[in-house]
């Protein structure tokens, strides 16, 4: 048995705690439910929606399929840095508090970075031309994608939502915390160093289209801010601001090498964060359409982070 607050909390670390996911491991279910996506995906057409319907209205019907996945990652997050516990008292048979283990924490930390590649982030064109501007009388609502785009729908800003719910998890301070101290308590845990390492192979690998390199970019852009963040968190440790600042340093050479176009950006970006780092203690992102909690608005629970 878990609470409620320990489950819903994004820094959660139960391995087993979590809210409306598969699967007895969490990271196995994020792959299953990544190849689901993928399958409903590839076969999302108009026998989606009823004849004499708007096209537009697809939009809507697609939402759910897109982000089917995001309560499955929030909670093969949880496994990294996580632990197995439960309530125990004095005088009990068995009492539990223990680290997820080395192997699953690495499933975990895969099976998390591929929900923030291109080809996982991609809507296929096919798709995409299903969506024209909203019809008249149907308009976007808080459960639509959001879009920087005007009336049109907007693959980019949609990718973004997915990837930044992601990238939250990913990076909450507590989390990087566990991840560092689990590692200095046992050198053969996931370090804070090899999350960081695999992230940055997957942002540097070449692309193989403009789209696809265009979705990079952009969750990049997301990360890199998402990192700088992490790395001012009053939160976080000295020694994971340490590494955070450290690995951001390696941008400013990555940027050259393996992302030419969008180099001034990212040194831009670096050089306003070297000048100001308390600027970026917050990043916007955007929003995912409404989730959790599913129900009503009488559904209130109290600030967990």
């Amino acid at each position: 048995m878990c609470t409620d607050s320990d489950a819903r909390a994004n820094s959660g670390s139960h391995a087993q705690a979590h809210l409306w996911d598969n699967a007895n491991n969490a990271a196995t279910g994020l792959d299953e439910i990544m190849a689901v996506r993928t399958v409903a995906i590839n076969q999302f057409s108009l026998n989606q929606i009823p004849t004499g319907q708007p096209h537009s209205v697809l939009e809507d019907v697609f939402v759910p399929i897109y982000y089917l996945h995001r309560y499955q990652t929030e909670a093969a997050t949880k496994m990294l840095g996580g632990s197995l516990y439960d309530y125990s008292i004095k005088g009990a048979k068995s009492a539990l508090n223990k680290a997820v283990s080395p192997a699953d924490q690495r499933h975990a930390l895969s099976s998390v970075l591929n929900t923030l590649s291109p080809l996982r982030l991609h809507i296929p064109e096919r798709v995409e031309a299903l969506f024209p501007p909203r019809a008249f009388g149907h308009p976007r609502t808080r459960e639509s994608f959001k879009s920087a785009m005007g009336l049109n729908f907007d693959p980019v800003t949609a990718a973004g939502s997915a990837a930044s719910m992601t990238l939250d998890l990913l990076f909450h301070p507590a989390r990087l915390n566990r991840i560092y101290w689990q590692q200095v308590s046992d050198p053969n845990q996931l370090s804070l160093d090899e999350l960081l390492e695999k992230s940055a192979q997957m942002f540097n690998t070449s692309q193989a289209s403009d789209r696809l390199t265009t979705l990079n970019e952009y969750v990049l852009n997301l990360y890199i801010r998402q990192v700088m963040a992490a790395s001012v968190d009053k939160q976080s440790l000295p020694q994971v601001k340490s590494k955070l600042k450290d690995h951001l340093f390696q941008w400013e050479r990555w940027a050259k090498k393996y992302h030419k176009d969008m180099a001034a950006h990212y040194l831009d970006l670096l050089n306003q964060y070297w000048q100001s780092p308390e600027d970026f203690d917050r990043m916007e992102t955007p929003d995912l359409p409404d989730g959790s909690p599913i129900g009503t608005d009488l559904c209130l629970f109290p600030q967990l982070d």
